[in-house]
């Protein structure tokens, strides 16, 4: 794991590369979508309109943005509605809510490390007091510091509640 594979601020997108190609069929039973459009894709990984590349996944939940997003590299969309025309081979996974997961983490001690699916999220002190716009889901949320043991959770990020993350890393007492 590496620091800089994905980055965000209070209200920011969770951005990630997926470490292998992901069916398209796969996410939207994931996430409870429906699936419009092309069906046999693969998604590489999640990113922001302005950055996205074929292949990647990107949300939007706002009609002033759908044609922005159905028009751009981004192969699937996170949608709260579908859409018509949509282009050959980019698919619509239609969810009601497709920002609104959100994850809480607070650790001790400050000086670790936190990631999210593999990719890095932040530090414990600067996620303190932060919700973590995240896609809906399982996560798997790794964390780790020096002369600690690492620990790693699962969670899952719905759309009813924050899910909140309280963790006190065990020192490492290695003989």
């Amino acid at each position: 794991m590496e620091k800089g594979a994905g980055g965000l601020t209070l209200r920011k997108l969770f951005i990630m590369k997926f470490p292998s190609p992901v069916s398209v069929k796969w996410l939207a039973e994931f996430l409870g979508a429906e699936l419009v459009g092309d069906k046999n894709g693969h998604a590489s990984g999640i990113n922001e309109i302005h950055k996205v590349e074929k292949g990647d996944l990107v949300f939007v939940d706002h009609p002033k943005y759908y044609d922005k997003c159905i028009q751009s590299a981004a192969t699937f969309i996170i949608i709260n509605k579908a859409v018509e025309p949509l282009p050959p081979g980019k698919a619509l996974l239609v969810v009601e809510q497709p920002f609104e997961a959100k994850v809480s983490v607070e650790v001790h001690p400050l000086n670790a490390d936190v990631w999210l699916d593999g990719a890095y999220l932040g530090g414990s002190r600067e996620l303190t007091n932060l919700e973590v716009t995240v896609l809906r889901g399982r996560r798997l949320l790794t964390i780790a510091a020096p002369g600690y043991k690492s620990r790693f959770i699962v969670v899952d990020a719905t759309t009813e509640r924050t899910s909140r993350v309280t963790v006190d890393l065990i020192p490492d007492r290695k003989r």
